[in-house]
């Protein structure tokens, strides 16, 4: 079963089309649907990417209506303690904005966050995650350091044990 703040409601009756969140009726705010009206029930596309040093990567579901960052960071099962860098944490998003013609464009916006101070915690609970927003949690230093060296250690004791034979 879907959460409500995850589905739609779309009433479509001849050429006009009304759409509804199915939380909101849940919650009272019923609509009149008029007679032979179509009542379509949808997944409602909330969602953001995890990428990086975090527990569980890739796409979710926000898990509320108004999701914070401790919250969506939470979904993803956390920073990876073995690999993130605690200091390095991102939200990448695109928001719309008029230029000076008038037209609609996107804007890059980044913001970061570091973990590492205690404060951050009430500032990722107070940080909304929006749909559409990228979370990407930075490796920490040692982390990197390990990928390189992992390999060429791995060479070396293949050689040696190759040159024991």
């Amino acid at each position: 079963m879907l959460e409500p703040h995850l589905i739609r409601i779309v009433v479509r009756t001849g050429a006009k089309s009304y759409e509804f969140n199915y939380q909101d009726l849940l919650s009272g705010k019923n609509q009149i649907v008029p007679p032979g009206a179509e009542i379509v029930v949808e997944r409602a596309r909330k969602r953001f990417v995890a990428m990086g040093a975090v527990g569980d990567p890739g796409l979710h579901d926000l898990p509320s209506n108004a999701s914070s960052l401790l919250e969506v960071l939470g979904t993803v099962k956390g920073l990876n303690e073995s690999k993130a860098d605690a200091a390095g944490v991102f939200v990448f998003r695109l928001a719309e904005r008029t230029d000076e013609s008038g037209q609609q464009v996107a804007q890059p916006i980044v913001f970061r966050l570091n973990m590492k101070e205690p404060a951050a915690m009430f500032l990722a609970r107070q940080f909304m995650v929006q749909p559409e927003d990228a979370i990407y949690v930075t490796n920490a230093a040692v982390y990197e350091w390990q990928k390189i060296i992992t390999p060429i250690v791995q060479v070396l004791v293949l050689g040696r044990t190759i040159n024991g034979f």
